[in-house]
């Protein structure tokens, strides 16, 4: 049995953006790298982005708090907060 907690990360973004954007493929390879556990959940409809109270898109919920993604699109700086 492991011992590693699964962290939530929710992309939110607009409807006119792609379907499994970069960003994804980006959080779960950092995760990998990092032996971190992630589960990933896209949302891009205005009622669900709205929830979270985000001013720009794309942006990141982990843990509640939400993240703009520009200023953790580096690897580095994203996986301080996964």
């Amino acid at each position: 049995m492991s011992t590693l907690s699964t962290t939530t990360v929710k992309i939110l973004h607009s409807s006119c953006c792609s379907i499994f954007p970069p960003i994804r493929e980006q959080v779960e390879r950092v995760a990998r790298q990092n032996d971190l556990r992630v589960e990933v959940e896209e949302f891009s409809e205005m009622k669900d982005t709205m929830r979270y109270g985000a001013l720009s898109f794309p942006s990141l919920v982990i843990h509640g708090k939400v993240y703009s993604y520009v200023e953790y699109s580096e690897d580095e700086k994203l996986v301080t907060i996964l």
